[in-house]
């Protein structure tokens, strides 16, 4: 699959979010989701397939899904809407992409 980031946030993402999700106990593969499947070991996966485009990560144990990470540039602020959700919420793909 070819990557629909541009060079500069792949590197971002890789030299600074990565590491992060690494040391915290969810190891990064060096290749993005290619489908829906979930491995039962604990990873996070990226660009994760989800049913309003690509999640940024995927944290996955155990065969599920069990967190969205989104990954925002420094200073822009997030900010939700009436309704109290974030605007850029994922939900993963509930069946096979």
């Amino acid at each position: 699959m070819s990557s629909p980031l541009s060079p500069s946030e792949w590197a971002t993402r890789r030299s600074r979010i990565d590491p992060k999700l690494n040391a915290a106990g969810w190891p990064v593969p060096p290749i993005e989701a290619s489908s829906a499947a979930i491995p039962a070991h604990t990873t996070a996966l990226t660009e994760y397939p989800a049913d309003n485009g690509p999640a940024d990560y995927a944290l996955c144990t155990g065969g599920r899904v069990v967190g969205i990470v989104e990954a925002i540039r420094a200073g822009r602020e997030q900010s939700a809407p009436a309704n109290g959700k974030p605007s850029r919420t994922r939900k993963p793909r509930s069946g096979p992409a």
